[in-house]
């Protein structure tokens, strides 16, 4: 909470997220994927704008599903 995307690292590219959460910035709408992380992984990606009370956009809600079993079924 109160984190730039930006200032995370981790095992998937941040960069691509960077992009995609300005394209939900610029458009209020969200955007889901899958993508795999350096270690193999599978995961569902969704990025939500994080709208206030008075409907502004102030943020981004992203969640990682992780989809990894159910690719090996």
């Amino acid at each position: 909470v109160g984190r730039r995307l930006a200032d995370h690292s981790g095992k998937v590219d941040t960069g691509q997220l960077l992009n995609e959460g300005i394209g939900v910035f610029a458009s209020g709408q969200p955007v889901e994927r899958e993508t795999r992380s350096s270690d193999g992984r599978g995961y569902i990606v969704r990025i939500h704008p994080y709208r206030t009370a008075c409907e502004r956009i102030e943020g981004a809600v992203v969640t990682f599903f992780d989809i990894s079993n159910r690719r090996q079924a």
